[in-house]
């Protein structure tokens, strides 16, 4: 199966997972993060769906980055940090890429599903409150210093309201502190969801919405990254 076949399948994955969430938080706006970063991007989307467990995402850029590698996804609430996974992309068939890292273009449309109780940190205000003040992290590691080579990271907003603007891409650096390692677990990433839909909220149009742009940015992306 081609990459762009794959990624269709994927957002079309995605677009069944977000249909069905009641509650979500959708990047914003992105930028790189930490110093001397890595890992670029030119487009990277994020929405969170608590109540089906899910972190989908969609990148697409570039890292200089060449070795093995561990990724981090942190979720921070006023500067403090309520969630982090780690992976390891050597037990994941959707990270191969990180098996180990090399350097050159990323094409990355992702899928992952947390523990049942992965979200209990997050203050359930982030999802109606106007401004959240609530952060996303991509974060890649070299395990062998236990140093962050490449960072991004992803403003939310909540999608209580039904508000549809999409992400955009922002290349200034910023730091975001955590100062507290509460909700860690380990994701399993997978190519569809496991939806089991929630009950309660007003997001579901605006989610899909959310679920419609990762689609049309993965296969626009893959097709240029292929050279179609």
């Amino acid at each position: 199966m081609s990459l762009t076949m794959r990624t269709v399948g994927l957002a079309a994955a995605l677009y069944a997972s977000f249909s069905s969430a009641q509650r979500a938080l959708v990047s914003d706006s992105f930028s790189t993060c930490g110093e001397d970063s890595q890992l670029t991007a030119t487009t990277f989307d994020v929405a969170i769906t608590p109540d089906n467990r899910t972190i989908a995402y969609s990148l697409f850029g570039t890292s200089t980055y060449s070795g093995n590698a561990t990724i981090d996804f942190v979720i921070s609430v006023d500067s403090i940090r309520r969630f982090k996974s780690t992976i390891d992309p050597c037990l994941s068939t959707q990270s191969a890429g990180f098996c180990p890292a090399s350097a050159g273009q990323l094409a990355l449309v992702s899928d992952q599903t947390v523990p049942q109780d992965g979200f209990n940190d997050i203050p359930d205000d982030v999802y109606t409150e106007s401004d959240p003040k609530a952060y996303f992290q991509f974060i890649l590691n070299n395990p062998a210093t236990n140093e962050t080579v490449g960072c991004l990271q992803a403003t939310l907003r909540n999608d209580a309201a039904g508000n549809t603007s999409t992400s955009t891409g922002n290349t200034t650096s910023s730091n975001t502190t955590s100062s507290d390692d509460n909700g860690s677990g380990s994701a399993n990433e997978t190519s569809s969801s496991n939806s089991t839909g929630g009950s309660g909220g007003d997001s579901g149009a605006s989610t899909s919405y959310m679920s419609w742009t990762l689609l049309l940015s993965a296969i626009f992306a893959m097709a240029l990254f292929n050279g179609l």
